[in-house]
């Protein structure tokens, strides 16, 4: 895979992640959603997805900076 494409990828599992931390933002927490999003996200060791995934959880104010920034 060449570059444009790891970017590419990265850029769309990263949309796919906003778009449950967005509807998390506006209601109950759907962790089981959340996760298997998270998890997908490829080019990362699981360790560091499963510590990003209780981040977004765990962390409201944290979720709604993240959101402003990539929004």
């Amino acid at each position: 895979m060449d570059e444009d494409s790891l970017f590419s990828e990265i850029s769309e599992q990263l949309k796919q992640i906003a778009l449950v931390v967005t509807a998390l933002s506006h209601g109950p927490v759907n962790t089981n959603e959340l996760h298997k999003v998270v998890m997908n996200v490829e080019g990362f060791e699981e360790d560091m997805l499963d510590e990003a995934f209780d981040h977004l959880v765990n962390d409201e104010k944290a979720r709604r900076v993240w959101l402003k920034m990539i929004g």
